[in-house]
């Protein structure tokens, strides 16, 4: 539920006032907030003393009262104190007894029967005392109402007292009554709890502090949730002291039950821990053992007493969680919220001792007010519980006449009414409610005394913090807030998981935290999105150790603000174990449609419904927020309603909060499994509304452009890919060649902007030619680097990019060639190996094939029967693909190359950019033993630098150990394949304006990053391949000025690479593994489902250690998928496999595998020999491209 945070309008005076208290400004502005805004004040708030005590005798009555007790101690006459039932009316009733007793009165009690009597005075009652012979009976905490009762008292000769301080009727009662509110009374201070007013009548009767009684006046005080301010913040400041050191027998008894350390007792655990164990016996049972155990002076009977009370205790919260999951239930069932602003419920099946606790926490749930009814005997008898914005004892004023009692005040009252007149009390407080209630009334609010920064919390502070207690109404416990934090190490407690405790994180510092009972417990143990948070800040006692704890009040979570340097610095460290996670489902909520598999289907008669479902049947996403077994479930439903199951919990878990924010999700089945002697299973593709394939056309920013032509076009989207960076003369040169219609062969040195010629162009093809780009790489790793840049840069002119490899599954691909049927794909990214094992499906489209890119075009020529041999048989391919222009990017090309590529690729124009970067030097660390030494004194200069690793958690690792560098804390980051799409671009940005100096990234930072000012290049890792080390290399000193490349790789790194390469590519022997494996897993069944990391295990059980990860089972499965050995359903990591008959393959078949090899291949060449060449050839590799030196001085052109 969303609530409204009130925060406090901060002070003027707040920094003056902090200097004259000796406080923090913190801890000044919340005196303020409470009106303590003077020294004085706060001398007397911070030294409460019982001398600031009102005279007991200017309560109206008292004299006369005092007169009466003393005759009838004098007389030996028999007195009855007539208590109720709750820790205000036990405590009052046990103190006036024991202090009479010692007067030498002859005194006993009577508390009466919840359930059997109801609350208050009653004939009965007053009869039985009458008989049994008592002459006076002194009420506490309860009678100012009993006018009647009182009246039948006289009738039979037995006088009654009233202490009270519920507030009077008009006319009060026509007997001796002593009430701070009454209208007539000169006592200052009107609220006094009902034990309070009955410690000032034993005052006055005394003449003494008795202070040995404050225990007493402490609990009742604090139980019944009086104002703790002015006297009452003395009365229980001083009795929580003598609780503290020397408490009642049964007190520290029921202390002890609790698991309370008495010696440290505070006002709050009285309220949760110490007070609900007394209000037990009333609720459930009798509250006479409760004022029994109060008045116990025998250790063994009191241990006892309080053991059972703890025991009844626990039996009440039991019973309380069974009513409140049926009035929930209830209120779903039968109250209309959108037109019901007061809930009332009746039922038979209510407790009668526990309905006032249940009320609270339906409103806690609901934020409305509620009462409910318990039925018996045509009656029905309500607890009432409300909200600020309504006045519960005046509505019920207002409704008396369908009453036959009620009572209470503004926040709490008790009804009894005939059954007949429910439908027509609750019809009249709605309609009452409806005039007086606005809709922000029914949001709860949340004071919060200070906004604070993290860095504000302290120790320190919560010692000043905590010298504000005694905490209550009133004075209610200080709340901060921060903003911007982040939740870690979330655990959901209690049984039933609606506690949830975590650490608040901030600039790498955590403070502990916990909130209870939380309606959204369930989403707060999963959510990674920043929040802010409104807490009490406390101290908590551990095994010695005090530490800060946050005691939590809400929670409002957001989406981080990328703009803001630091808010995107504490981002970064805050989720960096997200990002680096490689959980199936990190990035679901940020793609438009996936494939999954619905859970459940074979509960509660699915199957049935199942059997009558097609591929294509629309389907249904429904959020189930108050789902009992998980708050995060999504419902599966076919459109007319028939329930097929619900998505895992893994992937809801994901996706409620996203679709609670207001994403929503259509889907369809793609496929029905099973049947016959097998249970049907259904795999569904689900899309945000509005985006119902794979790829999707974004036709706002595509019209636009389509505006425009010839010139002003070619400028539009060079503005939109580029920005305010000029194009390089040999840019130009090609483009304009291309635009000619002429196959170009380019060839310039890293960072010249080789890529931007083709990107220019393939936009131009999509938009003035409605045509499709294919762009041929030699390594799948570059394809998803440049896939994660393109799709965001195409975006901008409103185009499409898929990407088409081995990895990407048989329903992708189909998805994919559909989208290019239907015209919704623009620009392709594959390898020659794809493209010439799917050329079929190519072949299709050739008509909408205009542009064909082939970068690191030298391949063409160093390609041979063994080793990437498609490279050689582009030219045959080119028929196939409609014969479109051509584009060859290289910057590696000797005359032979040259030759080679023109011949195979029918170039006709060759341009050369034969420009030598003499600004870039390298400096040589390789092999270096202190890396992280070197660092630190290198990006301590803070110059623009980028350090590059070759995983994830080693971008992050490394980051966050020179994060904590002095001066380098906001100058820091990361950068890796893990981020989403629009954090990647955020640092990309903040890199490129200065916001940070230092960037720590892998390979997926260099793709189409043009940052021209980078000083230093850090290669921290060995590169896998010629082309990283030149693209990486290539970053540095685009600008012109001098630049230097750091080589710290070593042999050491080989063996990682090698380790990510198998990950990606399981070798023949490793592949061999697996499918044993699945042969030994299938042999009594035909289907198994199991997770990649579950199959890694049993790899390890059959083979023992195996230099494998479940990234390599997955890409293990994936070839087996391909070649046709094994079908599988479902997706991200939880996968159905189903192993189809066995038959001999040739591994190659598998684009997969045979790119993978390509990619090991292309390591063990790079690896001999960037370890042994010398720095001069190191750096020769990036600074000048390699060309047919005749073809320089002249224009080429090959006919």
């Amino acid at each position: 539920m969303d609530k409204i945070w009130n925060i406090a309008k901060p002070s003027k005076k707040a920094a003056m006032f902090a200097k004259d208290v000796k406080l923090s400004p913190i801890t000044a502005q919340i005196l303020i907030n409470r009106e303590i805004d003077t020294l004085e004040k706060a001398k007397r708030f911070f030294s409460p003393e019982l001398k600031l005590l009102d005279d007991p005798f200017n309560l109206a009555d008292m004299a006369g009262v005092v007169k009466r007790i003393q005759k009838a101690i004098k007389n030996k006459e028999k007195i009855c104190i007539y208590g109720d039932y709750d820790v205000d009316g036990i405590t009052s009733t046990v103190l006036l007894t024991q202090v009479i007793k010692e007067q030498g009165g002859q005194v006993d009690y009577y508390i009466p029967c919840r359930f059997k009597e109801g609350y208050s005075l009653n004939k009965t009652a007053l009869k039985r005392l009458k008989d049994n012979g008592t002459s006076l009976v002194i009420t506490v905490d309860c009678g100012v109402s009993n006018k009647a009762e009182i009246e039948y008292a006289k009738k039979i000769g037995l006088e009654v007292i009233i202490t009270d301080h519920h507030l009077p009727p008009k006319e009060l009662p026509d007997t001796l009554v002593v009430n701070p509110k009454r209208v007539d009374s000169s006592y200052r201070f009107k609220e006094l709890a009902g034990v309070g007013v009955a410690y000032q009548v034993a005052k006055a009767l005394t003449s003494d502090e008795l202070v040995s009684y404050l225990d007493l006046v402490c609990l009742g005080s604090v139980a019944d949730i009086v104002s703790l301010v002015e006297e009452n913040r003395a009365l229980v400041s001083k009795g929580i002291e003598v609780i503290r050191d020397s408490a009642r027998l049964g007190l520290s008894a029921l202390i002890k039950a609790a698991g309370v350390n008495q010696q440290e007792i505070s006002s709050g655990q009285i309220g949760f821990a110490i007070a609900p164990r007394l209000n037990a016996g009333g609720r459930m049972e009798s509250a006479l053992k409760s004022a029994g155990l109060l008045l116990c002076d025998d250790q063994a009977k009191a241990d006892e007493i309080a053991a059972d009370l703890d025991k009844i205790n626990r039996d009440r919260q039991k019973i309380e969680q069974q009513m409140l999951e049926e009035v929930l239930a209830q209120v779903e069932a039968e109250v209309d919220l959108d037109k019901e602003k007061v809930i009332v419920l009746a039922s038979p099946n209510y407790h009668d001792g526990v309905k006032g606790i249940v009320a609270s926490r339906v409103v806690e749930n609901y934020f409305r007010p509620t009462i409910l009814c318990c039925l018996k005997d045509g009656k029905a008898k309500g607890s009432g519980r409300s909200i600020p914005a309504f006045n519960l004892h005046s509505a019920l004023t207002k409704s008396k006449d369908l009453l036959n009692r009620f009572g209470g005040h503004a926040a709490a009252a008790g009804v009894d009414l005939d059954e007949a007149n429910i439908a027509d009390f609750r019809r009249q407080l709605n309609e009452l409610a409806a005039k007086e209630l606005r809709e922000d009334d029914l949001k709860p609010k949340v004071r919060v005394d200070c906004k604070v920064n993290f860095s504000d919390l302290t120790m320190s502070l919560a010692d000043e913090i905590k010298s504000l207690a005694p905490c209550g109404m009133g004075n209610p416990s200080p709340v901060l807030c921060v903003e911007n934090v982040y939740l870690k190490e979330q655990s959901l407690l209690g049984q039933d998981k609606k506690h949830v405790k975590f650490n608040m994180c901030q600039d790498q510092k955590n403070i502990s935290a916990i909130i209870f009972n939380s309606a959204q417990a369930q989403e707060i143990a999963t959510e990674t999105r920043p929040a802010n948070i409104a807490f009490a800040l406390e101290q908590n006692l551990y095994q010695g150790t005090v530490n800060l704890q946050a005691r939590v009040t809400d929670i409002k979570f957001r989406s981080p603000n990328y703009q803001n340097k630091d808010e995107l610095i504490n981002h970064l460290f805050a989720t960096a174990e997200e990002i680096i996670d490689d959980d199936d489902y990190k990035h679901i909520v940020e793609v438009d449609s996936f494939y999954t598999k619905v859970a459940g289907v074979t509960f509660d008669g699915r199957q049935e419904v199942i059997a009558n479902v097609e591929s294509g049947t629309k389907l249904q996403v429904i959020r189930e927020k108050f789902n009992k077994h998980d708050t995060n479930a999504i419902r599966i439903d076919t459109v007319d309603g028939d329930n097929l199951g619900f998505l895992n919990a893994r992937l809801a878990k994901k996706l409620a909060s996203h679709i609670d924010e207001g994403q929503k999700y259509l889907g369809q089945v793609s496929e029905v499994t099973g049947g016959q002697d097998k249970n049907y299973g259904v795999n569904i593709f689900m899309y945000k509304e509005k985006v119902k394939k794979i790829v999707t056309k974004k036709e706002k920013q595509s019209s636009s452009l389509h505006a425009y032509k010839g010139q002003k076009l070619f400028d539009e989207i060079k503005r939109l890919l580029l920005g305010d960076i000029p194009l390089r003369d040999k840019q130009i040169e090609s483009l304009e060649a291309l635009k000619k219609g002429q196959n170009c062969l380019t060839i310039m040195g890293t960072g010249r902007g080789k890529s931007a010629i083709f990107h220019i162009f393939s936009c131009l093809q999509a938009i003035e030619h409605k045509k499709l780009t294919i762009m041929l790489y030699p390594l799948r790793s570059l394809i998803t680097d440049q896939y994660l840049y393109l799709q965001e840069m195409m975006e901008k002119a409103g185009l499409n990019v898929a990407k088409l490899t081995g990895e990407v599954d048989a329903g992708q691909r189909k998805e994919i060639f559909s989208a290019i049927e239907g015209g919704q794909v623009n620009v392709i990214l594959t390898t020659p190996e794809f493209l010439f094992h799917n050329k079929m499906h190519f072949q299709q489209h050739k008509d909408k094939i205009g542009f064909l890119v082939v970068d690191e075009a030298h391949h063409v020529c160093t390609s041979s029967r063994t080793h990437r041999p498609i490279y050689r048989q582009i030219d045959k391919l080119l028929p196939d693909l409609g014969n479109p222009l051509v584009f060859a990017a290289t910057a590696t090309a000797s005359d032979k190359v040259a030759d080679v590529i023109c011949n195979s690729l029918s170039i006709n124009k060759v341009i050369i950019d034969p420009t030598v970067r003499e600004n870039l030097k390298v400096t040589d660390k390789r092999g270096l033993n202190d890396k992280e030494s070197y660092l630190r004194s290198l990006v301590s200069s803070l110059e623009k630098t980028v350090i590059y690793v070759n995983s994830r958690k080693e971008s992050v690792e490394l980051a966050a150990k020179l994060h904590k560098v002095p001066g380098l804390d906001k100058q820091v980051v990361y950068f890796n394949a893990g981020m989403g799409p629009e954090l990647r671009l955020a640092v990309q940005k903040g890199f490129f304006a200065g916001d940070f100096k230092v960037v720590v990234a892998t390979s997926a930072f260099g793709e189409g990053v043009n940052i021209p000012d980078i000083k230093n290049v850090v290669l921290y890792h060995l590169p896998f391949n010629f082309i990283e080390y030149n693209q990486q290399s290539g970053r540095a000193g685009r600008d012109g000025n001098e630049a230097i490349i750091h080589l710290m790789f070593g042999r050491r790194d080989a063996s990682i690479n090698e380790f990510i390469l198998e990950s990606a590519c399981p070798s023949r022997k490793n592949l061999t593994k697996i499918y044993r494996v699945l042969q030994r897993l299938t042999k009594s069944t035909d289907t198994i489902i199991m997770t990649n990391e579950e199959l890694l295990k049993e790899v390890e059980e059959d083979f023992g250690s195996v230099k494998l990860s479940k990234n390599a089972i997955s890409a293990g499965l994936k070839i087996f998928s391909e070649l046709g050995l094994i079908q599988m359903q479902g997706g991200f990591g939880q996968r159905e496999i189903t192993l189809l008959n066995s038959k001999k393959v040739d591994l190659n078949e598998s684009i997969a595998f045979e790119e993978g090899m390509h990619e090991k291949e292309q390591f063990a060449d790079f690896k001999d020999y960037i370890l042994s060449a010398s720095p001069d050839e190191l750096l020769e590799l990036i600074n000048q491209p390699i060309y047919p030196q005749d073809r320089v001085e002249e224009e080429v052109t090959i006919v």
